[in-house]
């Protein structure tokens, strides 16, 4: 059974917010040509890679690993947890904090941890972007940090937010 695009990307960056690498095997066939399901899922990594990879290569942990309501199983072979765009995976990179949806979200972004006074960063949001965007409004309240998204987003399966703080 292959991994679909979606949940590559989704795993590739929640283990990344953990401080980890992901070991992506590629079924080929015999003759060295690729079946349609790997020539897929390496041609939507590769799209999504153009938009979001500075929030992937080079990157740190941040002081958590992220937010949501989707549980994980610890330990080998648990990683089919069916994550939703409130979950939330951090990263960093330079000044550069990065918040990552692990799906495709619509209309708003909810990051808790980012709410004013939060116990991570005391700093206020001064700038969010979209990679592959720009830059979006937002509203940093007592509850939460607010990303209003545009319509239509520039990748699939899951969205890179670079967050500026001050």
């Amino acid at each position: 059974r292959y991994k679909t695009p979606a949940q590559v990307l989704t795993l590739l960056c929640d283990i990344v917010s953990k401080n980890g690498n992901l070991l992506l095997n590629v079924v080929l066939h015999a003759d060295g040509t690729l079946p349609p399901e790997s020539d897929l899922l390496l041609t939507e990594m590769a799209d999504w890679m153009k938009v979001n990879a500075e929030a992937i290569h080079g990157s740190r942990p941040w002081k958590i690993h992220g937010e949501g309501p989707t549980e994980t199983a610890g330990g080998a072979f648990k990683e089919d947890a069916a994550f939703t765009p409130q979950d939330i995976r951090f990263t960093t990179r330079g000044d550069a904090l990065y918040a990552l949806t692990l799906g495709e979200p619509r209309g708003a972004v909810r990051i808790a941890a980012l709410r004013s006074g939060n116990p991570f960063d005391p700093r206020q949001v001064r700038r969010v972007e979209l990679l592959g965007a720009g830059p979006l409004q937002f509203r940093q309240g007592a509850q939460a940090l607010e990303i209003d998204l545009p319509e239509r987003l520039p990748s699939r399966h899951a969205s890179a937010l670079r967050i500026a703080l001050a």
